[in-house]
């Protein structure tokens, strides 16, 4: 026991916030095994999370686009002799690579966002291994990047493409992609928890108020969220991002 809980102390706090998600769902529905997925961005992207993750949790995360893949092994190895078993077979094309490579054919995958159906073009490569993320099978996907125009009949610009890594490449492409856009939603609240109503404003020292204060202005700011939800047409004000 000492051990066990020796080793939960090194684990990061993005890993234990995994941990303590997935087994809250388990106490609300105990018949009921559901996988838990997390959506994260670049920064959490990384070898420590990744070799963290809990049982049943799948991480969706960006992944730099010269990132080192590699083939699985095939899986009848030839012996090698002494030593460990072959992990990680040729290296693969990088994401950008991908991207370019005419031979691996755009995908349309249908997504929810601003209201509308969105058929969004994908590429993706599906078992692939990165060091980071161990010795286990993940999925590959490289979304192009979308055209946009400043103001009407300016010039056509386009966004950077975005390059996702999938831990279980059980996981539909397509529900894959709309999980990672409707993460987008998530920074959007940060953004208006901060700026609208004032989470991290507040002047207090005594740790109980530290800890408190935010948690009750996170709070508020989702009961009226969940009002504008309810009045639906009724409500005079335009209805939350």
């Amino acid at each position: 026991m000492a051990a066990g809980g020796q080793k939960a102390q090194h684990q990061p706090p993005s890993a234990q916030r995994a941990a303590s998600l997935g087994r809250s769902m388990d106490e609300d529905e105990p018949e009921r095994s559901r996988p838990l997925h997390v959506l994260v961005d670049n920064r959490f992207t990384n070898k420590t999370v990744l070799k963290n993750l809990p049982e049943r949790t799948v991480l969706i995360g960006r992944l730099r686009k010269d990132a080192k893949l590699f083939h699985p092994p095939p899986c009848a190895q030839e012996p090698r002799g002494k030593g460990r078993k072959l992990q990680y077979w040729p290296p693969a094309p990088t994401p950008e690579q991908i991207r370019q490579d005419d031979s691996i054919p755009w995908q349309a995958a249908p997504v929810h966002a601003a209201g509308m159906v969105h058929n969004m073009r994908v590429k993706t490569v599906s078992p692939l291994r990165w060091r980071a993320n161990g010795p286990r099978d993940a999925r590959l996907i490289v979304i192009a990047p979308l055209g946009y125009r400043l103001r009407k009949g300016s010039k056509l610009l386009y966004r950077q493409p975005a390059c996702l890594i999938v831990t279980a490449p059980s996981v539909p492409l397509a529900q894959a992609v709309q999980e990672y856009v409707w993460s987008w939603g998530i920074e959007v609240n940060f953004r208006d928890q901060k700026q609208l109503v004032g989470v991290g404003q507040a002047q207090v020292r005594h740790p109980a108020s530290v800890e408190t204060v935010p948690a009750l202005a996170v709070a508020a700011c989702a009961f009226l969220l969940l009002a504008g939800l309810r009045l639906g047409s009724a409500c005079l004000l335009p209805r939350p991002k």
